[in-house]
Parts: structure tokens; sequence; C-alpha cells
């Protein structure tokens, strides 16, 4: 194990983390009944986010795979760009899978935003 990934076991502490990579409920992936139309009602819960979040992505990830061209890179930092304390890093060089090409890098960051 990485000296880094130790530091992040469980400590007796409790911490509530929310996942925003749902693409899904960011109108992003597969057009579908339930997501596609809940895009502004998402948006609007998360203006609300009161906790600092951390938003780590790869440099080399290929949104395409995912969307298509159904929308840009800016539409979606347009989106996310409405939580209030969003700090965003960026890895490079990497892809999607942040914690398998760059695991000692990922922690750090992790470390250093759960402080």
């Amino acid at each position: 194990m990485l000296p880094l990934l130790r530091r992040l076991q469980a400590g007796g502490r409790t911490l509530r983390c929310l996942n925003l990579a749902s693409y899904n409920y960011l109108g992003f992936a597969a057009q579908d009944p339930y997501c596609t139309p809940r895009v502004e009602e998402v948006l609007a819960a998360w203006r609300r986010i009161s906790a600092p979040v951390l938003w780590v992505d790869g440099d080399l990830t290929d949104l395409s795979v995912w969307w298509g061209q159904r929308y840009s890179l800016a539409e979606f930092d347009q989106r996310i760009a409405v939580v209030p304390q969003l700090r965003r890093e960026r890895l490079s060089p990497c892809g999607h899978m942040l914690h398998h090409e760059q695991p000692a890098a990922l922690a750090a960051l992790l470390v250093d935003f759960l402080g």
C-alpha cells in the first residue's frame, strides 16, 4: 500500500460524501426519461451544497466515449461551477481511471483536501 493511502484509512471519524460524478444527473449520459429532464433540479440542489467539494479529473479523459458529441467540456464546466465551494484539480498525464493511473497524486490531493 502506498504511504499516502494508509493515511486515508478509517480513523473513527464520520465524513459525509456526495458523489458528484453521476453524469446521468447532469444530463450528460444517454437520454432517458428519468435523469435527462432533471438537470435544472440537480443544479438547484448543487447550488445549495454547503460543504467543500473536491473534483478531480484527468487531462487525457476522452469525454466523447460517454457523451459522444452531445455535450462539450465547456458545458460540463459551466454546470459543475454552480457548486459554491468547488475545488477542481486535474491530474496529468491521466485518463478516466485516476486511482489506477495516478494513485499517489490522487491520494495526495485527497489527504490535502480532507486535512
